[in-house]
C-alpha cells in the first residue's frame, strides 16, 4: 500500500512560526524555553546564535519507543529586506534548504511542511465542512457552542455589533442548510441534518 501523501496536520504537531517568535525577540540572541499546549513535544529549549545567525532547538521525543531520545536540530536563518524597511527572518529547511516561515518539530528534527509531509487540516475538509467550521467560529463571538444554537445578544455587546455578526452568520447558516437538504434529498433517507453531515463528509 502506498504511503499517504500527508502524515499529519499542522494542528497535530508542535511547530515554530518565524514571524510569531521573531515578534518577541527569539532571533535576537534569545536562549530559553518555548512551550506548546496540546502537541508533542510540549517544550523546546532554543538558542539563537547571533554571530552565525542560526537557530537551534533541543527537545526529547517521546511519541514512539523506537524514535525516543534527545534531539538537537539547527537551522540557518535568512533575512530578507522588507518593502518599507527592516528585514523579515525566514528559516532555511535543513532537509531541502528552501526558505520557509514554519517548521514542524518532528522525530527527525525540524522540517518544513513539504519534507515532513505536513498539511493544514482545512485541506482535508470538504467545502461544506469548512463552511461549518467558519460558521461555528462566528457563532463563538456570540458565546454559542454551535452555529445552529438560538442566537442571543450577549450582555454589554452593542446592538450594531450584534447586527453585524448576525448579518455575517445568517447567510452561512442558510447555505449550510441548503447543502444538507440537497444531500438528504439525494439519499431519501430519514437522517437528520447532522446525520447527513457525518455520513457524507460534508
Amino acid at each position: 500500500m502506498a504511503a499517504p501523501l500527508y502524515r499529519a496536520t499542522w494542528e497535530q504537531v508542535s511547530a515554530l512560526d518565524a514571524d510569531h517568535i521573531a515578534g518577541w525577540g527569539a532571533f535576537e540572541g534569545y536562549a530559553g524555553p518555548i512551550t506548546f499546549d496540546d502537541t508533542e513535544p510540549t517544550k523546546l529549549h532554543v538558542e539563537h546564535d547571533a554571530e552565525r545567525d542560526t537557530f537551534s532547538a533541543f527537545y526529547v521525543w517521546k511519541r514512539q519507543e523506537d524514535e525516543a531520545g534527545p534531539i538537537r536540530s539547527t537551522v540557518r536563518l535568512e533575512r530578507r529586506p522588507c518593502r518599507f524597511g527592516g528585514t523579515r527572518a525566514y528559516f532555511v529547511c535543513p532537509r531541502c534548504t528552501r526558505r520557509t516561515l514554519r517548521l514542524a518539530v518532528l522525530a527527525g528534527g525540524l522540517s518544513c511542511g513539504t519534507c515532513g509531509r505536513i498539511t493544514w487540516g482545512s485541506r482535508r475538509e470538504t467545502e461544506t465542512r469548512r463552511l461549518v467550521r467558519k460558521a461555528n467560529k462566528v457563532a463563538r463571538r456570540l458565546g454559542l457552542d454551535y452555529f445552529g444554537d438560538t442566537p442571543k445578544r450577549p450582555p454589554h455587546m452593542r446592538a450594531a455589533t450584534y447586527a453585524r455578526i448576525m448579518a455575517e452568520l445568517e447567510p452561512m447558516k442558510a447555505e449550510i442548510n441548503r447543502r444538507v437538504a440537497v444531500r438528504m434529498a439525494r439519499a431519501k433517507g430519514p437522517l437528520g441534518a447532522w446525520g447527513a453531515i457525518l455520513r457524507w463528509g460534508l
